[in-house]
C-alpha cells in the first residue's frame, strides 16, 4: 500500500522541464502519459449502449440492408409497374425509407449524446490531458453545427464523427422523403411480336397495266388517297394512317390471340418504307412567236444540265392566260425511253387582243423531273388503337426501287384520274373540243393521250387537278421563285404517290416481326439523384458504426455512466483535496474567467485508496514547453511535490463573478424566433395549400420542381427538429436545478436518467415534470412531421386554365359579301363538293376542315395574341375558349310525296313510251314555280334503247333555264326530284297497257293504279331554301402535331373543334340573293352531251348510285350520305330520307364552299380583318398538388410541437439559475 501511495503521489508531482512551457501538444501528451502510466495501451471500463458492438453493428448491417433493399426496389420499379393506384404498395414506397432514415436517427442521436457525455472523461482516461480537453469540455450545451467544428480542431475524432453522422442523419430524411414519385405519364418498353399484315407487291398489285389502264377502284373508294392528301394540304390534319409525308410503310399489329393491353400504347417494328419524290431541273424557255400563238423553246444549256437529248418546245394558242400553270410529260430521249414530268408555270401581263407578238413581259419558267422511288428500313412506331404513325426512324440506307410503272401512269396518277375535269380532258382531248365526247372516258396513261387532255385544258384557261391543290386554287405561281414551286411540286407529287402505293400496292403477309411495346400511365418511380445520395449516406453511417464498433469509439477507466448529476458529483467527491480546493474556487466565476483559469491545467482519472476514480489536477505555471520525455530520460527529469494547503493557480488572475448563465435556446429572442419559424412555416403551408386548391396544384410537375419541393420542406422541418432538438437539450441541463430552486425535493433528477428514453421509463414516478415530458413528446413528434411530409406533395394530371388574348381572322365574316362577284369558281365548286363527300366516308376517316363545325363555319384563330412563346409552347392536345364571329347555314328542305303529283303517260306509234309528271297541288305549283301545264320530271323511252333506268332524278333552280342557268345573284329554292320506275322491269317488253293510252296527238292520259300491268312509276321531291346568318359563338379550338422524320412531332395551327350552341347570338342576316354557286350544281345541258348519264345535277341508271363518280353530281352526294350515315341507300326513295340527307349534303355542302372562299374573303380586294379576343387557354398539365390531409396532419402536429415548447418556455424561464453551463465536468 505504501508502494502504490509513493506511486500516486508520484504521479500527483507537477513535472517541470527546463527552459520549457506548458505544451498542448498530443504528441507530447502521449509521451507524459507513457512515462506516467508506464504503458501506451488505452483504457478499458465503461462503455455506453449506444457506443457498443452489440448496437453498432446491427445498425452498420440495417444501414447497409436498406441500401440493398432500395437496389432491390429500383430494380422491381424498372422492370415491374408499380401503380399509384394500387395504395398499400404507394404507401409502402413512399414511407418505409422515412421509417427507416428516422429510426437510423433515433440511433445515431444517441450515439452523438453518449458521445458528447463520454468525450471528457475518455480524455482524462489512463492520461493526462489539458482543462480544455477534458473538464472544460461542454458538448451537450453547445450548438452541435459548432462543436463539429470545435471537435474536429481539438482532434476528437471520435466526438467530429459522431457530430458529422448525426448530421447525415438528419440530411437523410430530405432524400428519403423525396425517394418516390409519381409520373403520370411514365412509359414502359417491352418487348413484343408482331404479324406484319401487309408488304408491297409491284408484280402483283401493279398501279398500272402495260396498255395504260390505271388499276383504281372506278367508284368513290378510289378517290382515298386523294382525299387524304387534299386534306393535308388544307391542314385538316387528318391522321398519318401507314402513311405520313412522302413515306408509306408496311402495316403490322399484334396477332388475333395476342391479349396485350393496348391502352395508350405505342407499337413500333423495323419495316420496309417506300418513299417517293421527283428529282427536278429548273428549265427557262424563249419566246419564239408565231402569229397567232406563243411558241417556247427550252434553254439548251438548261436541257444539258438536266441531260434531255431532245428539244422541248410548247405552243400556246391566243386564249392561254399568262397566268397559269400545268403538268405534262415530254420524251427527252430519241428511243422514247425517258419520258418525264413537267411542270410549266407561265407569267406576265396580255396587252389585249389576240395576238401577243407586244406582250414581252409573257414569260414561262418550269421543271423538268424525274421520279424516283426507294426502299428503306425504318423504325416505325404506330398507336395501337388508331394505327397512326407516331414517329419514325431511318434504320438503313435508302435502295433505289422499280415500282414497275411508267411515268406517264405516274402523270395521270398526279392528275387524279377519278377527278370529273380530268376526265372530261380526256374525254374531250382527242376530238379537240368539238362534237360529243365521253364525259366518263377513263384516262389512259399514254403520251398522246395525256397531250391531248392537257391542251384541252390549257385551252379551256383552267388548272390541272394537281396544279389546282397546288396552288390553292386562283393563287398566281411566281416563277421568279422558282425555287419554292419546285419544292411545293415535288412535295405534293411525294404524297399523292406514296397515298397511292399504299392504297392500291399492299398484299396480304404474315410475316413475324420484333419489336417493342410502349406504353404510358402513371407509375411510381424513384428519382436517381436522391437514391443515389441517400445510399451514399446510408453506407457512411453504416461504415461509421463499424468503425465505432472495432476502433473509434472512446473509451474510460470509469466503472459506471457518469451522465447523471448524482454520478458526476460521486466522481467528483473521489478526487483530491488539491483538486476540490483548485475547482472551490471556480464556483461562482464566469465561464471566461473559468476556462482562462484552467485552460493549460492537466486533468487525469485516478483511483484512491477506495478503489473509486477521481479527478487528479496538475497546474503548469510559467511558458514552458514540453520536452520528448519516455522511462529511460527520467534521470534528467526536475519535479518538485506541490505543497499542501498551496492555491494550484495562485499567478492567476482573480476570477471574475459570473453573472450567471443560460442556455441559448431559452433566450427570450431564441423562444421568439423558434416559435414564430414554426408558426411561419404554419401559415406557408396554408397559403400553399390554398394555392394548390385554386389553382389546381402548386407548379408544373418537372423533376426539378417535384424534387425542390419535397427537399426543401423536408430541409425546413429537419431544421426545426434541430432547434427544438436544442430546447431539449437545454431542459435536460436544467432540470436538477430548476426543481432544487423551486422547493427541496428528494428527488432533484440527481439520480435519474434525463435521457429520451429514460424520461418515458420514469414515467408515473413523479420525479419527471411535465415540461420534460412535453420535452421528449415533442421529440417524437418532430420525427412523425417528417414521416408525414414523405407525402405532402402529391402529382396530378389537372385541367389548367389560362387567360390569354387571341388573334382571329374575321375577314370571311366581315368580307362575305365581296365573294358573291367572283367569276372563276369551278374549282371552288368542285373543292367544296369533293370535301362534302369525302368527309362523310369514314373509311376515308377525314376530319371535318378547319373552322366547321356542324352548320357553323368559325372565323380562324391564328395565334395567342402579343405571346410568341405561349404560342409556340402550348402542348399539342391542349385548347382555346373564345367567342369568336361566325357565318351560320341555315338549310330547310321540305319534302312533297307522291300525292303532290299527277303521271301522264303517252305512247307513241313505235311503241316508245313517254312518262311526265306535273304539278296537282298548290304547294308543289310553288315549290317548283311551275303550272298545271308545266311537267316537272320526265322520262322517254325512246332515248333508252338499251334499257330503261330504274331511276331518274334531277337538280335545277325553278324557273331557271336549264341551257344556260342561273347568269346573277338569285333567291329560289333548290329543288331534287328522284323518279323510280323500277317497277317497269327495265323493258318495254316487261309491262304494257290495261287501259287505253293516249297518242300525242290525244288528250292525255292520267295514270291511274290499273293503268299498266305493273305498279306505276313513283315519284318524290324536295324544295330546299337556304338563308345565311353573321353570329357569334362560344368555341373550342385545339392544336394538333404530326410526326416528323427521325423523331418529334411538328405544331400545326389551331383549328376548332366543338361550340357551345346555347351561346349562339345571331348579329345579322346576309341577303338572300346569293350566287346561284352557293348550291350544289344543278343539271346543265350540253349540247354535245346531251343524252349522257354522267351529267352533274343528273341521275340516270339502275343504281341511285352515279355512274360517274363525281363529287359535283348531288346524286352522288345524295347517296353517299344515305350509304354511310342511314346505312341504307334505298332511303332515298323515301320522301322525309331523301329530305334529310338533302338538308345535310346541302349544309355540309355550303359549309366547305364558305372554307374555300376564305382565301378570296382576305384577298387585295377585300383586305382581311383581324380582331383580338380574350379567352381561356386549357391544358392537361401534371402538377405538384399539395394534399389537403397531409397538411392538416402536419398543421396539428405544428401546433401540438407549438403547445409542448409553450410548456417548456413557461416551465424554464429565460433569467439565469446556475453560474455557469452544467455541460462541462468543472461547471458541475
Amino acid at each position: 500500500m505504501e508502494g502504490a501511495a509513493d506511486a500516486a503521489q508520484q504521479r500527483s508531482a507537477l513535472f517541470r522541464w527546463p527552459n520549457s512551457a506548458p505544451e498542448r501538444d498530443q504528441k507530447n501528451g502521449r509521451i507524459l502519459n507513457k512515462v506516467l502510466w508506464g504503458n501506451t495501451h488505452e483504457p478499458t471500463g465503461w462503455t455506453p449502449l449506444m457506443l457498443r458492438p452489440i448496437t453498432l453493428l446491427p445498425l452498420a448491417v440495417f444501414c447497409f440492408g436498406m441500401i440493398a433493399a432500395l437496389e432491390a426496389f429500383h430494380y422491381v420499379i424498372r422492370t415491374t409497374v408499380m401503380s399509384p393506384e394500387d395504395k398499400n404498395a404507394f404507401n409502402l414506397a413512399r414511407y418505409m425509407p422515412t421509417l427507416g432514415v428516422i429510426a437510423i436517427g433515433y440511433v445515431f442521436k444517441g450515439i452523438a449524446s453518449d458521445l458528447k457525455k463520454l468525450t471528457p472523461w475518455s480524455n482524462m482516461s489512463g492520461k493526462w490531458t489539458t482543462g480544455s480537453d477534458s473538464v472544460l469540455l461542454d458538448y451537450a450545451n453547445e450548438l452541435e453545427i459548432v462543436s463539429v467544428f470545435a471537435a474536429l480542431r481539438r482532434r476528437h475524432w471520435a466526438m467530429s464523427v459522431g457530430l458529422i453522422g448525426a448530421f447525415i442523419c438528419g440530411a437523410l430524411v430530405p432524400f428519403a422523403n423525396s425517394l418516390t414519385y409519381v409520373d403520370l405519364f411514365a412509359s414502359r418498353t417491352l418487348p413484343a411480336t408482331f404479324v406484319q399484315t401487309s408488304a408491297f407487291d409491284f408484280d402483283n398489285n401493279p398501279l398500272a397495266t402495260a396498255n395504260g389502264s390505271l388499276n383504281v377502284p372506278w367508284n368513290y373508294t378510289g378517290s382515298q388517297p386523294y382525299a387524304r392528301v387534299y386534306s393535308e394540304q388544307a391542314s385538316n390534319s387528318p391522321p398519318a394512317l401507314w402513311s405520313t409525308g412522302n413515306y408509306t410503310f408496311d402495316e403490322f399489329g399484334l396477332s388475333d390471340d395476342d391479349s396485350t393491353s393496348l391502352s395508350n400504347a405505342t407499337f413500333t417494328a423495323d419495316v420496309n418504307a417506300i418513299s417517293a419524290t421527283l428529282d427536278c431541273h429548273q428549265v427557262r424557255y424563249d419566246r419564239r412567236d408565231s402569229e397567232y400563238s406563243m411558241r417556247f423553246v427550252a434553254n439548251p444549256d438548261d436541257l444539258k444540265t438536266a441531260a434531255c437529248v431532245r428539244p422541248v418546245e410548247m405552243s400556246l394558242t391566243a386564249n392561254t392566260i399568262p397566268s397559269q400553270a400545268w403538268l405534262n410529260v415530254t420524251q427527252c430521249a430519241e428511243d422514247g425511253s425517258d419520258v418525264r414530268i413537267t411542270a410549266n408555270f407561265m407569267y406576265g401581263a396580255k396587252t389585249g387582243g389576240d395576238r401577243f407578238g407586244d406582250a414581252e413581259n409573257v414569260s414561262l419558267k418550269g421543271l423538268l423531273c424525274t421520279p424516283r422511288f426507294a426502299s428503306q428500313v425504318v423504325s416505325l412506331s404506330v398507336n395501337a388503337t388508331t394505327d397512326e404513325v407516331t414517329g419514325y426512324t431511318p434504320v438503313g440506307g435508302a435502295t433505289p426501287l422499280d415500282i414497275k410503272t411508267s411515268t406517264e401512269a405516274l402523270w395521270v396518277y398526279l392528275d387524279n384520274p377519278l377527278d370529273a375535269s380530268t376526265q372530261e380532258a380526256f374525254g374531250r382531248g382527242p376530238t379537240g373540243g368539238a362534237g360529243p365526247y365521253d364525259a366518263t372516258a377513263k384516262p389512259e396513261a399514254t403520251i398522246k393521250k395525256i397531250v391531248g387532255a392537257v391542251g384541252w385544258t390549257v385551252s379551256r384557261q383552267e388548272l390541272d387537278a394537281f396544279m389546282s391543290v397546288l396552288l390553292k386554287g386562283g393563287t398566281e405561281p411566281n416563277p421568279e421563285d422558282l425555287d419554292l414551286l419546285e419544292a411545293r411540286v415535288v412535295d405534293l407529287a411525294s404524297r399523292i404517290w406514296v397515298e397511292t402505293i399504299s392504297f392500291l400496292a399492299r398484299s396480304p403477309s404474315s410475316k413475324s416481326l420484333a419489336g417493342d411495346i410502349t406504353d404510358s400511365e402513371p407509375r411510381i418511380l424513384l428519382r436517381i439523384f436522391a437514391l443515389r445520395t441517400a445510399e451514399a449516406l446510408l453506407g457512411v453511417i453504416g461504415v461509421l458504426a463499424v468503425v465505432f464498433a472495432l476502433r473509434l469509439r472512446p473509451k474510460t477507466v470509469l466503472e459506471r455512466d457518469p451522465g447523471s448529476l448524482a454520478a458526476t458529483a460521486a466522481i467528483l467527491s473521489a478526487s483530491t483535496i488539491h483538486t476540490e480546493k483548485g475547482m472551490a474556487k471556480e464556483a461562482i466565476s464566469s465561464d471566461d474567467s473559468m476556462k482562462q483559469a484552467l485552460h493549460n491545467t492537466r486533468f487525469t482519472l485516478e483511483r484512491n485508496n477506495d478503489g473509486e476514480y477521481g479527478v487528479a489536477m496538475h497546474s503548469m505555471q510559467g511558458q514552458t514547453q514540453m520536452a520528448a520525455a519516455d522511462r529511460r530520460t527520467l534521470g534528467n527529469v526536475s519535479y518538485h511535490a506541490a505543497p499542501d494547503g498551496r492555491d494550484l493557480d495562485v499567478e492567476s488572475k482573480a476570477s471574475d463573478v459570473s453573472k450567471g448563465w443560460r442556455p441559448l435556446p431559452l433566450h427570450i429572442a431564441s423562444k421568439i424566433a423558434l416559435g414564430t419559424a414554426i408558426i411561419l412555416v404554419m401559415i406557408a403551408l396554408g397559403i400553399m395549400l390554398w394555392q394548390s386548391n385554386k389553382l389546381h396544384g402548386l407548379c408544373r410537375d418537372t423533376p426539378s420542381a417535384s424534387t425542390a419541393l419535397t427537399l426543401v420542406t423536408s430541409g425546413i422541418l429537419v431544421l426545426l427538429g434541430y432547434c427544438c432538438a436544442g430546447v431539449d437539450a437545454a431542459a435536460q441541463s436544467l432540470a436538477p436545478f430548476n426543481i432544487m430552486q423551486k422547493k427541496p425535493n428528494p428527488h432533484v433528477l440527481f439520480t435519474d436518467d434525463l435521457s429520451f428514453l429514460g424520461r418515458f421509463r420514469d414515467l408515473g414516478s413523479r420525479r419527471v415534470s411535465i415540461a420534460l415530458l412535453a420535452s421528449a413528446a415533442y421529440m417524437v413528434v418532430i420525427p412523425a412531421l417528417k414521416l408525414v411530409a414523405a407525402g405532402l406533395f402529391v402529382a396530378t394530371a389537372t385541367q389548367v386554365a389560362d387567360q390569354v388574348n387571341v388573334d382571329l381572322d374575321t375577314s370571311l365574316v366581315s368580307n362575305f359579301e365581296r365573294t358573291f362577284t367572283i367569276s372563276e369558281t369551278e374549282e371552288i365548286v368542285k373543292r367544296a363538293a369533293q370535301f362534302t363527300e369525302w368527309e362523310s366516308i369514314p373509311q376515308f376517316d377525314l376530319p371535318a376542315r378547319s373552322g366547321i363545325i356542324g352548320n357553323l363555319v368559325l372565323s380562324n384563330l391564328t395565334a395567342i395574341a402579343g405571346d410568341a412563346a405561349a404560342q409556340e409552347d402550348s402542348p399539342a392536345g391542349g385548347t382555346i375558349e373564345a367567342r369568336v364571329p361566325a357565318i351560320a347555314i341555315d338549310v330547310k328542305c321540305d319534302a312533297l310525296p307522291g300525292n303532290n303529283f299527277n303521271l301522264s303517260i303517252e305512247a307513241s306509234q313505235d311503241k316508245d313510251w313517254n312518262f311526265e309528271w306535273f304539278c296537282t297541288t298548290p304547294d308543289c305549283n310553288a315549290a317548283f314555280n311551275t303550272t298545271r301545264n308545266t311537267s316537272m320530271a320526265y322520262l322517254y323511252t325512246s332515248q333508252y334503247p338499251d334499257g330503261l333506268p330504274s331511276y331518274v332524278g334531277q337538280a335545277a333552280f325553278p324557273g331557271v333555264n336549264s341551257k344556260y342557268g342561273p347568269m346573277n345573284l338569285i333567291d329560289l329554292p333548290y329543288t331534287v326530284t328522284l323518279a323510280d320506275y323500277s317497277s317497269l322491269g327495265g323493258s318495254l317488253t316487261s309491262f304494257t297497257n290495261k287501259t287505253h293510252i293516249a297518242t300525242y296527238n290525244e288528250s292525255t292520259t292520267w295514270a291511274t293504279p290499273d293503268t299498266l300491268s305493273v305498279p306505276l312509276p313513283t315519284l318524290r321531291a324536295i324544295s330546299c331554301t337556304r338563308n345565311l346568318s353573321a353570329v357569334t359563338v362560344n368555341a373550342t379550338f385545339t392544336r394538333p402535331s404530326q410526326a416528323l422524320i427521325g423523331g418529334g412531332k411538328e405544331l400545326l395551327p389551331w383549328r376548332a373543334i366543338a361550340i357551345d350552341r346555347a351561346s349562339i347570338t345571331y348579329d345579322h342576316t346576309f341577303p338572300r340573293m346569293q350566287p346561284p354557286w352557293f348550291a350544289p350544281p344543278i343539271l346543265r345541258e350540253d349540247q354535245y352531251n346531251m343524252q349522257s348519264q354522267d351529267m352533274d345535277g343528273k341521275l340516270i341508271g339502275n343504281s341511285l348510285w352515279p355512274r360517274r363518280g363525281s363529287s359535283t353530281n348531288i346524286f352522288e352526294l345524295l347517296a353517299s350520305d344515305a350509304e354511310h350515315r342511314a346505312h341504307h341507300l334505298a332511303r332515298l326513295l323515301d320522301p322525309d330520307g331523301l329530305a334529310t340527307s338533302a338538308q345535310r349534303v346541302y349544309t355540309a355542302y355550303c359549309a366547305q364552299l364558305l372554307t374555300e372562299l376564305r382565301l378570296y374573303a382576305g384577298n387585295a380586294s377585300a383586305p382581311a380583318a383581324e380582331s383580338t379576343s380574350p379567352a381561356t387557354l386549357r391544358y392537361l398539365q401534371p402538377r405538384m398538388r399539395q394534399d389537403p390531409a397531409m397538411t392538416y396532419a402536419i398543421e396539428g402536429l405544428l401546433a401540438a410541437v407549438v403547445g409542448f415548447l409553450v410548456l417548456i418556455f413557461w416551465q424554464f424561464q429565460s433569467r439565469p439559475i446556475i453560474p455557469k453551463s452544467p455541460g462541462s465536468i468543472a461547471a458541475s
